[in-house]
């Protein structure tokens, strides 16, 4: 605990080589904690003030996936997209949308719909947008939205005056609660 206290001064203090060193250290002592595997990547990412490298980025967020950490998949893949592998970047999304991580379908989701993964299709996007949105991610009703609001492009008339048919809200979670 005490190591895990003094990264995070470290951390807040700015001293971000520093803090990753104690990271790392830590990282090395409890593998199977994904979310220090988390941050290691993201100071690898970020480059504020570290040294940088999206490779070892990369190769941290994988292994904080593996260990559970679900967020982990999502840097995954914008490292991915954001070094020209898309394709990488949609089978990380897709892992994590397979195990139901709502933010991952959300994000390939907004793929589809703005071409990340190629040519854009909205209809793939909706359907993965629906997806997100039963498990209560609110992202993805404004998203659901604005395609409809656009003329549901490829959407049936039937589905565009009821957008929600056939498609049931869990937990009782609201955009207003942050879900």
């Amino acid at each position: 605990m005490a190591l895990y206290n003094e990264a995070k001064e470290q951390y807040r203090a700015r001293r971000y080589t520093e803090a990753l060193a104690l990271y790392e250290r830590l990282a090395g002592l409890a593998p199977s904690d994904g979310r220090v595997a988390h941050l290691v990547g993201l100071l690898h990412w970020w480059k504020v003030k570290t040294r940088g490298d999206a490779t070892k980025a990369e190769q941290w967020f994988e292994r904080a996936a593996r260990a559970g950490d679900n967020y982990a998949f999502l840097s995954l893949s914008t490292v991915c997209r954001e070094t020209g592998r898309p394709d990488k970047a949609r089978e990380w999304l897709r892992e994590a949308a397979d195990k139901g991580y709502a933010p991952a379908i959300f994000n390939l989701g907004h793929g589809w719909e703005f071409g990340y993964w190629g040519a854009v299709d909205r209809t793939l996007a909706l359907q993965c947008y629906e997806r997100a949105s039963v498990k209560g991610y609110c992202r993805a009703d404004w998203r659901i939205g604005a395609i409809l609001l656009r003329g549901g492009r490829g959407i049936s008339s039937s589905r565009a005056e009821n957008p929600r048919r056939g498609v049931t809200r869990t937990g009782g979670r609201s955009c207003a609660s942050g879900g």
